[in-house]
């Protein structure tokens, strides 16, 4: 409970004005909203951009039995349980407290545009750490064996990541054929026979219907992937969502990252921690090409498509603690402090992009104290100049 709270007032002071003033931002207005208005039943089956969005569309619904000038302050405190309760498990469950507050401060203190803090829209985006923790660091039995795949199959059904958590489980699941004497994939065995199956089958289950919705949505133009243009955006937009600047050379950075891994691997680290850190930087990975290929979406400025680096940022410098860990000079502790001070430094060079700037009022009570009951209300939401359309209430 004291992680619980202590993430909590992280999320809060990261965005204030979401709890103090909340207004809506985005698709929490014209998808999730505007798509329950005048539904009685929560439209768990309706997808956006190409997969499901179970959370949201749940708490859409719980939402719309309460006064519509509610709504907001409702979508947005969901958002803070749920991410807050997201990370807290995540950090419990690496079960050291050094790695607990790396990631802790990779999270926070990182240079941000502030779009996934505040807003039910990307919570998504700190459900994947529950999905991660839950299925490659799961727990011992307990009376939670039974809900916890109930639980991971929500968060699969919720947002893209469980299709990527599948393809990085299969890569691990073909490692494990190989000869044991490999000592870059000797771990690798334990770990995938260690998993609970149970919520491996949610994670399965959840990530298979995502991409069968994927890949039957109408209209969907054909992806089309540029290694050149994924690797600058690992190389360079990386460096820029991390650091707030590009520290190195794209080539370099990218040594860096590969020298990083094998230091982790070549280690003695327990293979349980070495299954997260590989299926999690895969999942990283991925997020970062399929964002490369959204130019609009993503750019090397920290205002734009920072949520495709939110994981990026956190097992980064996780792995670096790791790695220079390994160094028996460092030590644990000189390493923690080395990590600690590089993390603090970052922020304090990057003050102004640590909380999300507080949104003008549009005054969405006074909008929607009376609407029209023979036509329909367009009114303002984040960001300007977004609006909501809503029909008669019927």
């Amino acid at each position: 409970m004291a992680v619980f709270l202590l993430c909590m007032g992280a999320f809060f002071l990261k965005s204030p004005d979401a709890y103090l003033n909340p207004q809506f931002w985005a698709e929490d207005a014209v998808i999730f909203f505007k798509q329950q208005w005048n539904h009685e039943w929560p439209r768990i089956l309706v997808p956006y951009a190409g997969y499901y969005h179970l959370l949201p569309r749940v708490a859409a619904w719980l939402a719309s039995f309460f006064p519509i000038g509610l709504a907001p302050a409702l979508y947005n405190l969901t958002a803070l349980v749920v991410a807050s309760a997201s990370i807290a498990y995540f950090l419990q469950r690496l079960s050291s407290v050094s790695l607990a507050l790396v990631a802790f401060l990779g999270l926070f203190l990182t240079p941000t545009n502030g779009e996934v803090f505040g807003t039910l829209t990307n919570s998504q985006w700190f459900v994947q750490f529950f999905l991660l923790a839950a299925c490659f660091l799961p727990a011992s039995a307990s009376h939670l064996r039974w809900i916890m795949p109930v639980l991971v199959l929500g968060g699969a059904l919720t947002g893209p990541f469980s299709a990527m958590m599948l393809a990085m489980h299969a890569v691990l699941l073909a490692a494990s054929r190989l000869p044991q004497r490999w000592q870059l994939t000797s771990w690798v065995s334990s770990f995938v026979s260690a998993l609970d199956p149970w919520r491996l089958i949610a994670l399965w289950a959840g990530g298979l219907t995502q991409i069968g919705v994927a890949l039957s949505a109408s209209g969907q133009k054909p992806v089309e992937f540029s290694l050149h243009t994924i690797l600058s955006a690992i190389a360079g937009m990386s460096q820029t969502h991390t650091f707030g600047m590009r520290l190195m050379p794209a080539i370099l950075f990218l040594g860096l990252l590969v020298l990083i891994l094998l230091l982790i691997l070549h280690g003695n680290l327990s293979a349980r921690l070495k299954g997260l850190i590989v299926i999690s930087c895969g999942v990283a990975l991925l997020q970062i090409a399929f964002g490369s290929i959204k130019p609009k979406l993503m750019a090397d400025v920290l205002g734009v498509g920072d949520r495709y680096f939110v994981l990026f940022k956190v097992m980064f410098w996780l792995s670096a603690h790791i790695a220079l860990s390994r160094f028996a000079w460092l030590g644990g502790s000189r390493a923690l402090m080395a990590i600690v001070l590089c993390v603090v430094l970052v922020a304090a060079n990057n003050r102004s992009h640590l909380v999300r700037a507080p949104l003008p009022d549009i005054h969405w009570t006074e909008a929607t104290r009376s609407l029209p009951a023979d036509r329909e209300a367009v009114i303002d939401i984040h960001p300007r100049p977004w609006t909501l359309t809503l029909p008669p209430k019927e």
